[in-house]
Order: structure tokens, then sequence, then C-alpha cells
């Protein structure tokens, strides 16, 4: 579809993504299509209704940006998501921590996509 329909598309998703988090919580772009959500206050089970519940937000909305440029579409743009959690302990440095979550999102891939999965 484009870069312009890619940038969008990102936009669009930062934003869903951010509606979906508790307002402590922080969300940003890691890197191409990949984002990174720290989130505070939260055990296992909390952590995986969050995850899960992002992973249904971003499966029941269309981005803007058909909505307005291609009115034409009659299948909305159908966007998944993929999420590796993990809960980091008292000692654990950032490193550490992100290369948990980066393997756990990596199983989620494997797994088929569209799902979360957290590294214990």
């Amino acid at each position: 579809f484009g870069h312009p329909a890619g940038d969008a598309v990102l936009v669009s998703l930062a934003q869903r993504l951010k509606d979906n988090l508790r307002a402590a919580d922080l969300i940003s772009r890691w890197g191409g299509d990949e984002f990174l959500a720290c989130v505070t206050d939260c055990d296992h089970s909390c952590l995986d209704a969050l995850s899960k519940s992002i992973c249904n937000a971003v499966a029941t909305f269309e981005p803007d940006y058909y909505q307005h440029h291609h009115p034409e579409r009659q299948k909305p743009l159908a966007l998944t998501v993929s999420i590796g959690s993990y809960l980091s302990r008292q000692g654990d440095d950032l490193e550490q921590a992100l290369h948990c979550a980066d393997n756990a999102l990596y199983q989620a891939k494997d797994d088929g996509r569209n799902c979360v999965r957290q590294f214990l």
C-alpha cells in the first residue's frame, strides 16, 4: 500500500496501543513495526490480561487512513499484533529484561502470530 499508508497505520496503531494501556504505562516505537511498552505495578495475570486486551483492540480496528483514502475498500484492513512480555525481577538490568521480552516475542511469532507469550 506504500509508505504513506504504512506510516498512517503505525500512527493509528500507536494511538490504539496507548488507548489500551493505563495512564502510568509507557508505549514507544522500538523499531520498524515493533513497539515497546513499559508497564508497572502488574503481576503475571495482569500482564496477560493487558496483553490480550491489546491483541483484541488491534484486531478490531481499521486504521483511519483507509477509511478516508480508500472508501472503496469492501473489506477492512486486517491487522494483528504479536506480544512478548516479561515480568522483570528484582536485580534484572534493562538489557536482560529486553532480551527476555524479545525472546517471548519471537515465540509468539513462531506460534503463528496474533498471540501473547510471556517469558517466565
